[in-house]
């Protein structure tokens, strides 16, 4: 336990070195947002190489006037490169044809990654990719683009002619981008929790004894470790996973706001302040979000239309919450076995175990 506090200082130590990380993220990618639009849409082309022009044409096809936002960036997955090269809010008068056009300065990317913010769905959108050479290296039209409605909080879907396919967290790995550079929140998360318990764990050693029963001091072991491990790292993965979920609806960013939060206080909890109740809470959390991964992989979660897919960032968090699992049901087992009832832990035992 003495090491505890060194511990939890060092975690808000690293939230505070990585306040400037979270502040501005590479590239531009925290600006130009497409969000307010009743309707959102997105797709991407192919790889890209430099010299690579890009032109998109947006065609109001309906019988009023309507504001677009249009955001278009090139995205380097491997260096965790956003790079705007689009970013305009423009009125399309009815029938009325808009070009935007870009070229590829940057190098190789993985693709441009086109955003537009609609009044309405009545838009033709056509995109090209031509070479240095001025060869066409990839085109596709309205159909190709995912269409999501209700400003940020509505149903997803894809676009016209379209069928809904699973949903996935981003491209593969790519997702663990975010979740590297979120991942010190749920460390300050644990690290405030923390501090603040043991604390109160301190004031209570020093207090005079009131009579009330309380556990009996939980010894550190291998299953503790592992609780306190799978469980921070749950915390970190749905942190670094809340961006992309908010952008497919608002109600599945706050759940994953959640379910971090929750998972790294539980974490905390654990670590300093292990009892039967922290372990049920920590089994509890756990077995929770792996029993709503498994519902969403046959229905769509909420704000979705189409089911979860299982993609290796999800397999990698359920294995975080399996082992938080295992971990917890072992040392509420183990701490039902030692609980005698109307034994009292000693103001000397906690403060030993204080130190």
């Amino acid at each position: 336990m003495k090491r505890i506090p060194m511990v939890l200082v060092t975690l808000g130590t690293l939230l505070v070195i990585a306040m400037p990380v979270l502040a501005d993220e590479p590239g531009g990618g925290g600006k130009g947002k497409v969000g307010g639009m009743p309707f959102q849409w997105k797709a991407t082309s192919p790889a890209i190489q430099e010299g690579d022009r890009y032109d998109l044409a947006v065609t109001n096809t309906g019988d009023e006037a309507q504001e677009a936002r249009v955001r278009t960036i090139i995205m380097d997955h491997r260096n965790h490169t956003n790079m705007d090269v689009v970013d305009e809010q423009v009125e399309l008068a009815p029938g009325e044809e808009r070009e935007f056009t870009a070229v590829n300065d940057y190098g190789t990317a993985n693709h441009f990654n086109t955003k537009i913010g609609s009044e309405t769905r009545d838009l033709d959108l056509a995109v090209t990719i031509t070479d240095a050479a001025g060869a066409a290296t990839a085109w596709y039209n309205d159909a190709a683009f995912m269409v999501q409605e209700g400003a940020g909080a509505g149903a997803k879907g894809k676009g016209k002619g379209a069928e809904a396919d699973g949903h996935a967290h981003g491209e593969g790995f790519a997702a663990l981008a975010d979740t590297a550079r979120l991942a010190p929140l749920s460390l300050g998360v644990l690290a405030t929790t923390g501090l603040g318990l043991y604390a109160v764990r301190r004031r209570r050693a020093w207090a005079v004894d009131t009579g009330e029963r309380t556990e009996p001091v939980a010894p550190w072991s291998a299953w503790r470790a592992a609780a306190i491990v799978g469980l921070a790292l749950s915390a970190a993965l749905h942190v670094g996973l809340i961006p992309a979920h908010f952008e497919e609806a608002a109600v599945q960013g706050a759940f994953f706001c959640a379910a971090g939060a929750i998972s790294a206080v539980v974490a905390a909890t654990i670590l300093v302040w292990p009892s039967r109740p922290a372990y049920l809470a920590g089994l509890g959390i756990s077995l929770a979000l792996i029993v709503l991964w498994a519902v969403f992989l046959l229905v769509p979660p909420p704000g979705a239309e189409a089911a979860e897919a299982v993609d290796p960032i999800g397999l990698i968090t359920k294995a975080t919450e399996l082992v938080a699992v295992i971990a917890c049901t072992a040392l509420w087992a183990r701490a039902s076995q030692n609980h005698e009832p109307g034994r009292k832990e000693s103001q000397s035992e906690v403060g030993q175990a204080l130190g």
